[in-house]
C-alpha cells in the first residue's frame, strides 16, 4: 500500500485497486457496493508485475463470500472464464480451494460452473508454523479436511465411488448416486456412502455453505 502511494494512479487504475483491497480486507456487502459502481474486477493491479485479478485473489485469502460476489457477477455478465483465471502460477480459484483445504470457497467455484477438473492438485502447498512454504501430498490423519475435498473432487470429476473408487461400469459396482448435500461425492452402493461418511462430513457440509 505505502508502495502504491508513491505511484501517479489513473482513476480507473484507482478503482482496481480498490477492488483488490476489498476483495482482500472488507466483508463481502462492502465489496458488492464497489462493484455495483461498475468499478473493474477482470483485471490486474496496477504494477503489481502479476496477473492475478481479484476473483484468484478471494480464493488465495480463502474469503468464500468475497468469492461468491466474484464469482455471482462473472456469471451474470456472461463472463465463465473468469471462474477459471489464474495465479502468477496459473492454478484456478477452484484448483486453491482444494490445495488450502477450503471446502466452502469449492463449494462457491462448483455452484458457479467452473471446471472442477482444474481443482485437482498433485500436490498442495502447506504452510508450516515457521512460515516457510512446502509442498506435500495430505494424508487423511495428518490433512483431513483436505484429503476428503480432494477425494470428493475427484470423484466428481471421475465419476467414480468416493470410497472404493470403483466406476459405474465397473464389475459389481451399482447406480452411481450424488450426495444429495453436496451434490459433489458420489456412490456406487449405500454401504460405500455410510462407510465413507466419517471423511466426507469433514467437508460435506461445509461445501453445500459455500454453495449457498
Amino acid at each position: 500500500a505505502e508502495e502504491m502511494s508513491r505511484i501517479k494512479l489513473t482513476p480507473s487504475e484507482e478503482q482496481i485497486v480498490t477492488v483488490f483491497q476489498y476483495t482482500t480486507d472488507q466483508p463481502a456487502h462492502m465489496l458488492e457496493a464497489v462493484l455495483s459502481m461498475k468499478f473493474p474486477y477482470d483485471k490486474p493491479c496496477p504494477y503489481a508485475g502479476t496477473q492475478t485479478i481479484p476473483i484468484n485473489l478471494a480464493a488465495q485469502h480463502q474469503k468464500h463470500e468475497n468469492l461468491a460476489v466474484l464469482a455471482n457477477l462473472a456469471i451474470q455478465e456472461g463472463r465463465p472464464e473468469l471462474l477459471e483465471a489464474g495465479d502468477t502460477k496459473g492454478r484456478s480459484p477452484a484448483f486453491l480451494a482444494v490445495c488450502k483445504g477450503n471446502p466452502e470457497c469449492l463449494g462457491v467455484m462448483a455452484k458457479a460452473g467452473a471446471n472442477l477438473r482444474h481443482a485437482c492438485p498433485v500436490t498442495w502447498e502447506i504452510n508450516p508454523n515457521n512460515g516457510q512454504g512446502s509442498l506435500i501430498d495430505p494424508e487423511p490423519r495428518g490433512f483431513p479436511v483436505t484429503h476428503a475435498l480432494n477425494q470428493t473432487v475427484l470423484s466428481f470429476v471421475t465419476g467414480t465411488c468416493c470410497h472404493c473408487f470403483k466406476s459405474g461400469k465397473s464389475e459389481g459396482a451399482g447406480d452411481m448416486k450424488t450426495c444429495a448435500r453436496c451434490g459433489l461425492a458420489m456412490y456406487c452402493s449405500k454401504e460405500c456412502q455410510r462407510d465413507n461418511w466419517a471423511q466426507h462430513k469433514k467437508v460435506c457440509k461445509r461445501i453445500k455453505a459455500g454453495a449457498n
